[in-house]
């Protein structure tokens, strides 16, 4: 199997199954949490706290599956400027 490791993300090439690092994530909402995370009055909850850093972690996938393509076209590009 081949795997892409990018700052703890893991992506399975062949099932193009990503992983979530869940410790970082629960430290993230732990940390979140015992800061006293707060919107105006309303300090979160757990449980919300725990929704931003799913969301979080989302965002960095996302953002790493968007380099991932751009350098891929990047090297296509190349490599077709080479056999020219």
């Amino acid at each position: 199997m081949n795997y892409i490791c990018l700052i703890n993300i893991t992506i399975d090439i062949i099932n193009m199954r990503v992983t979530f690092n869940k410790s970082r994530i629960m430290k993230s909402a732990w940390t979140m949490f015992k800061t006293g995370k707060s919107y105006r009055r309303h300090v979160f909850t757990f449980g919300e706290c725990l929704k931003g850093a799913w969301a979080d972690e989302r965002k960095k996938v996302e953002k790493m599956d968007r380099l991932e393509i751009t350098r891929e076209n990047a090297s296509e590009s190349l490599q077709s400027n080479k056999h020219q």
